[in-house]
C-alpha cells in the first residue's frame, strides 16, 4: 500500500480537507477516506468504471 499513489476527489476543498482518494492498485481501485486512511476498501477496474459512469448520469446519488 506504501507504493500506492492516491489521487483526492476533484470535490475535495471542504474546510477540514476531508476528501475520497483512490489508487489504482494491479487490476483494483482502492478508496479510502482522508481522515481515516488505514481503512479502505477494493474493487476491480469494471465495478469502479460502472460506478463512476452511473454518478456522471446522475444515476446514483450519495
Amino acid at each position: 500500500m506504501s507504493g500506492d499513489v492516491w489521487r483526492k476527489s476533484s470535490h475535495s476543498g471542504a474546510p477540514n480537507g476531508d476528501c475520497v482518494e483512490v489508487a489504482v492498485h494491479g487490476q483494483r481501485i482502492r478508496v479510502r477516506d482522508s481522515k481515516c486512511p488505514q481503512m479502505l476498501f477494493m474493487v476491480s477496474c469494471g465495478t469502479w468504471q460502472e460506478l463512476v459512469a452511473a454518478l456522471k448520469a446522475k444515476a446514483v446519488s450519495l
